[in-house]
């Protein structure tokens, strides 16, 4: 486990030339007031080849100007398979 300011990410993906896709399927969601969380399963692809699998859960919180992500969490599964139900992209 490791933790970094989403400034890292953001830096990362504006010097990055590779084209990243992450698809995400069927979430569930649990809503209580202004605290939400959301789980779902995603795949990566990195420069058009299937990189990973994984899940991401999003912490939320509402607040004045709308929806926030207060934390983000994902677990990374390698594979050359996506488990994406509409199959590789196209």
């Amino acid at each position: 486990m490791r933790s970094r300011p989403i400034e890292t990410d953001i830096a990362r993906l504006a010097e990055s030339k590779d084209l990243w896709l992450e698809r995400m399927w069927t979430p569930t969601v649990h809503l209580d007031g202004r605290l939400a969380v959301v789980w779902t399963r995603y795949d990566f692809h990195l420069n058009g080849k299937m990189s990973h699998n994984g899940s991401d859960c999003f912490t939320l919180l509402k607040t004045d100007q709308g929806w926030k992500i207060a934390s983000a969490a994902y677990s990374i599964e390698p594979g050359s398979r996506t488990e994406n139900p509409a199959g590789p992209p196209h």
